[in-house]
C-alpha cells in the first residue's frame, strides 16, 4: 500500500522520510494503476488538465498523469525526502517540464483557490488528524464544476486480526482506515456534489505483487528491490524499520483492500 509508505513510520523516527522512500520504490497502494485508473475516471480527468496530488509520495500518479494524459500536476507530500525521490523520477521519465513537486499539509494547502482541474488523494487520509479539514482545502482550491477524489485504503472485514491491528499500529503510525461511508460524508460535508464511489474491493497478495510489478516493469521493479537489499545490508540502522514495514501478516489481505470516491465541486 504505498505512496501510503510514506506516512507509515512511528512519530519521531529520525530515519520516516528515507525509509519511506525505499519502500516507496518496491511497492504502491492498495489495487496499484488499477484503483489510480479508476480514480482517474472518477474524476473526469483530461488531457492537459493541471492537476493537485496530495501525498504524492515519490511521485508514480503524478507522472503517469503526465506521461499519459499531458497533465500539469503538482504534487504535494510532509515528505522532504519523498518529494526529492518524486523530483528524481520526473527527471528519469522526462516529464519534469509538466510536474512540480513541494511539501504541504493537506490541512493548509498553500495555494490559492479555484486552481486545480482536479485534486486527488490516495491513500492518506488514514494519517491525517483533521479530515474534514483536509477535504475542505481540496476542495477550496478546485475549480467550480470539478472533482475531488479519493483512492483510500480501508478494512474490508472487521474486526481485523490481533496480527494485522498489530502490524498496523507498528508499521503505520496508528492508520486509522476510512470506511467508504466515512468518505462520503467527509465530501457531502465539504459541500461536494454528484458523489462518485467505487465499492470496496478485496484482493489477494499474489495480485497486488503481480499488479505492481506489471504497473512499474520488470527495470524498475528490480531497481527497487536492489535498492532495497542494498540498503538492508548497508544501512544496520535502517534495518528493524525496513523488516518491520516489510513483514506483513499472512493475512493482511483478507482484511484491506480500498474505495474510490469522487465529488464535484458546485459550479
Amino acid at each position: 500500500m504505498a505512496d501510503l509508505a510514506g506516512e507509515h513510520e512511528k512519530p519521531g523516527n529520525p530515519y520516516e522520510g528515507e525509509v519511506a522512500a525505499i519502500l516507496g520504490c518496491t511497492m504502491m497502494h492498495s489495487g496499484q494503476l488499477r484503483s489510480t485508473q479508476q480514480l482517474i475516471e472518477a474524476c473526469h480527468t483530461a488531457w492537459g488538465h493541471y492537476i493537485l496530488d496530495v501525498g504524492c509520495g515519490i511521485g508514480r500518479t503524478a507522472c503517469y498523469l503526465a506521461k499519459n494524459f499531458n497533465c500539469r500536476v503538482m504534487g504535494v507530500d510532509l515528505s522532504e525526502d519523498l518529494v526529492e525521490e518524486a523530483r528524481h523520477r520526473a527527471r528519469k521519465l522526462g516529464v519534469q517540464n509538466r510536474v512540480e513537486f513541494k511539501t504541504a499539509d493537506v490541512q493548509d494547502l498553500p495555494f490559492a483557490a479555484n486552481v486545480f482541474d482536479a485534486t486527488i488523494c490516495e491513500a492518506v487520509l488514514a494519517f491525517v488528524p483533521d479530515r474534514q479539514a483536509a477535504i475542505g482545502e481540496m476542495a477550496r482550491v478546485t475549480h467550480p464544476g470539478r472533482y475531488v477524489g479519493l483512492n483510500e485504503t480501508t478494512w474490508i472485514s472487521r474486526p481485523p486480526s490481533p496480527t494485522v491491528l498489530r502490524f498496523v499500529e507498528d508499521t503505520m503510525a496508528g492508520a486509522q482506515f476510512l470506511q467508504a461511508s466515512e468518505a462520503r460524508a467527509l465530501l457531502e460535508g465539504a459541500g461536494l456534489t454528484n458523489l462518485t464511489l467505487f465499492p470496496s474491493e478485496k484482493s489477494t497478495v499474489l495480485n497486488e505483487i503481480s499488479a505492481a510489478m506489471q504497473s512499474m516493469g520488470l527495470g524498475e521493479t528490480l531497481s527497487g528491490l536492489n535498492k532495497l537489499v542494498l540498503t538492508y545490508v548497508t544501512r544496520p540502522e535502517l534495518r528493524g524499520t525496513l523488516k518491520r514495514s516489510l513483514m506483513k501478516p499472512r493475512d493482511m489481505m483478507d482484511y484491506v483492500g480500498y474505495f474510490i470516491c469522487a465529488g464535484r465541486k458546485p459550479a
